[in-house]
């Protein structure tokens, strides 16, 4: 977010120390959205109030709401702060066209939901996301299969985990496909359920593409 408000920088840096400094109205707002820019990129304590101050311009409408919300919404999920984070990802979710939203901020509001142990709400959206466009469907599903398992939903896990195999195969994704985390985790999935047959076979495909340490680590004896 901060490299939107670039073009300012100049202008602050000449008026910061000046008291009492006119504007119009259209510098007036800039200089305001400058203000939440710096705050931003500098974790300043003050965003909420500056963001009040934006809030009161006439020019906050349409993409200017969505340009300041999206920024102070990832601010908030980088800092861990989730749940305010969800706060304005939701506002977003209200002011723009459902698929917009899904594919420009569904695995962001996915992952905050996630971080804060809302598994159904991560669930939900990191599917939307998966299905929103066609190079979105491995992350989404990867990650909807991390929400399963870690809700222990090992069977939604596994289902979740092949869709994501299946989309990086459609989009020739050679690096997930030569990689084998998808295929220990669905090991993982199984030795869950008991299941060491299935088990043994994920953890021997992941072996064959160079990945069993962490298997190794699970002490699951498939050799």
């Amino acid at each position: 977010m901060p490299s939107l408000y670039s073009e300012y920088t100049s202008k602050f840096e000449s008026l910061r120390d000046e008291s009492n400094v006119v504007f119009n109205g259209k510098e007036n707002y800039n200089f305001a959205k400058l203000r939440l820019g710096l705050a931003i990129e500098h974790s300043g304590s003050d965003i909420a109030s500056l963001l009040s101050n934006i809030q009161s311009f006439p020019q906050f409408v349409d993409e200017e709401m969505v340009e300041v919300y999206s920024g102070v919404a990832q601010h908030y999920e980088s800092e861990s702060d989730y749940q305010t984070a969800l706060r304005y990802y939701g506002i977003l979710y209200s002011i723009l066209p459902e698929d917009d939203f899904i594919r420009n901020y569904g695995y962001s509001i996915a992952n905050c939901y996630y971080q804060n142990r809302d598994f159904g709400n991560a669930i939900n959206y990191y599917t939307r996301y998966a299905n929103s466009c066609s190079s979105c469907g491995y992350s989404g599903y990867f990650r909807a299969g991390l929400a399963n398992f870690e809700n222990g939903n090992y069977q939604a896990a596994i289902a979740s985990w092949n869709k994501a195999i299946s989309s990086a195969i459609q989009q020739k994704n050679q690096y997930v496909l030569n990689d084998g985390v998808v295929y220990l985790n669905i090991g993982a999935a199984y030795a869950n359920l008991n299941n060491d047959v299935m088990k043994c076979k994920y953890y021997n495909i992941a072996k064959g593409k160079g990945n069993s340490d962490a298997a190794n680590r699970f002490n699951w004896q498939c050799d």
